[in-house]
C-alpha cells in the first residue's frame, strides 16, 4: 500500500527540491534521512509529479524488488523497461542495447540502456529517474560509483535517490567523482486535522 501525501503538506520542501533539480547541472539529487520520515512517500509523490509533466523516465522502489535478482545490470535493464513503457519511442534504442551489451561493463549498460534511449527522445529538459531506498540494495555503491560516467549528461537525465545514509558522509568509494547534491529529509511538520502531515 502506498501512502499518499496530504495535499500541499510539504509543498515548500517539494518546491525546493524541484528548484534544485531544475536550476542545476547536478546529476544526482540524494534525499537522505532516518527510516520512517516519509522518503518513500516523497519518492512516490515526485514520481507522480514528474509523470504528470512528461519528465519521468523511470522509478524504482527497492522495497518492492526481490533482492536476490538485483545485480546492477539487472536494475539498469529494469529502468530501461520502464523507460520503454513510459516513452515507447525509446524502444528501438533499448533493443539495440539488448543486442550490444551482453557481458559488457556496468558503465556500458548505463550508456546503452539508459542514456542513448533517453537522448533519442530529444526532450527539451532532462528526464528524471527516481530510485527509492537505495540503502536497501546491496549493490548501490557499485551503481552509484558508475553514475560518474553520466556527469556531463545532466541535460539528458538526472537521478533522484532516497537513502537512509548520506552517500557523501558514508564515504562510498568513488562518490567524490559523481556530481551529487545531498539534502537531509527532516521529520514531519506536525498534525493536521487528525492526520499526520508529512
Amino acid at each position: 500500500m502506498r501512502v499518499e501525501y496530504l495535499p500541499n503538506s510539504r509543498q515548500p520542501d517539494v518546491d525546493k527540491l524541484c528548484e534544485v533539480e531544475s536550476n542545476s547541472t547536478i546529476l544526482v539529487l540524494c534525499i537522505h534521512g532516518p527510516a520512517g520520515i516519509g522518503k518513500t512517500t516523497l519518492a512516490g509523490h515526485l514520481t507522480d509529479e514528474f509523470r504528470s509533466t512528461g519528465r519521468l523516465a523511470a522509478s524504482i522502489f527497492f522495497s518492492a524488488i526481490r533482492m536476490e535478482s538485483s545485480d546492477p545490470e539487472t536494475i539498469v535493464k529494469m529502468i530501461a523497461h520502464e523507460i520503454g513503457c513510459i516513452h515507447p519511442q525509446a524502444i528501438p534504442k533499448i533493443v539495440e542495447a539488448m543486442d550490444q551489451c551482453h557481458g559488457t561493463s556496468l558503465e556500458n549498460h548505463l550508456q546503452q540502456y539508459i542514456l542513448e534511449p533517453l537522448r533519442s527522445l530529444g526532450h527539451p529538459q532532462p528526464l528524471i529517474i527516481i530510485m527509492d531506498a537505495m540503502d536497501e540494495w546491496r549493490d548501490h555503491p557499485t551503481f552509484t560509483k558508475a553514475l560518474a560516467l553520466l556527469n556531463s549528461e545532466s541535460s539528458v537525465v538526472k537521478f533522484i535517490l532516497t537513502d537512509r545514509l548520506n552517500p557523501c558522509a558514508s564515504r562510498l568509494p568513488g562518490i567524490d567523482k559523481v556530481s551529487i547534491y545531498t539534502k537531509i529529509w527532516r521529520w514531519f511538520r506536525g498534525w493536521t486535522g487528525g492526520k499526520l502531515a508529512l
